[in-house]
């Protein structure tokens, strides 16, 4: 019956977005719409999630519109079996009054919040239940979703260590000097050149 349910929801995104697995990169990570997603099934906080996701370069998972959100809400069900629980997504603001913004810096466009939600706090999970959203407590652990586009080539970054070194303040001298340690053994000669006249 998973298998069955799984292979429906591939051919569904397939048909409805015009894509398929294959898009993706990696065999792990499913195409929905317009980006590929990858569950994880190790349930972490949010910033151990968002942390995880942006070491691949990837941002916790952004959704689009309503068909990404219902479709991944019910893969993270199949994946993980947890039919009563939530999963992170990259949707956050930074305190109660501001802003939601995607993990990827975009503005939040649209939304699917569940009764009574947002509440006072930031970061948003998805219900697996109902797939609406619900701002959750960011120390609670759930499974999450990392997300990217497919065309985009990834980006690398290359962490350099720069040595330290120091240098006096106090330029060294270029030239030496050379201090006598004892008196001269020779007594010092003197010549003296006679005058000659001429008659």
């Amino acid at each position: 019956m998973f298998r069955l349910t799984v292979f429906f929801l591939g051919f569904l995104a397939a048909t409805c977005s015009g894509a398929s697995q294959l898009d993706c990169p990696d065999l792990y990570d499913i195409f929905i719409y317009d980006l590929c997603y990858r569950i994880y099934t190790t349930p972490a906080n949010y910033t151990e999630a968002k942390d995880n996701c942006n070491i691949h370069n990837r941002p916790l998972a952004v959704l689009h519109n309503g068909y990404q959100g219902s479709y991944l809400a019910s893969y993270v069900n199949a994946q993980t079996g947890v039919n009563n629980g939530a999963f992170w997504i990259g949707l956050q603001r930074a305190s109660n009054t501001s802003k939601f913004y995607w993990d990827d810096g975009s503005a939040m466009h649209w939304n699917f919040w569940n009764f009574g939600y947002p509440n006072g706090f930031n970061q948003v999970g998805v219900s697996t239940l109902n797939r609406r959203w619900m701002t959750l407590d960011e120390s609670e652990k759930h499974v999450y979703a990392c997300s990217y586009d497919p065309s985009q080539k990834p980006i690398t970054t290359v962490s350099t260590t720069l040595e330290t070194t120091t240098t006096p303040s106090t330029p060294a001298p270029t030239t030496s000097t050379v201090v006598p340690t004892a008196a001269p053994t020779n007594a010092p000669t003197t010549v003296v050149q006679a005058e000659t006249t001429s008659a």
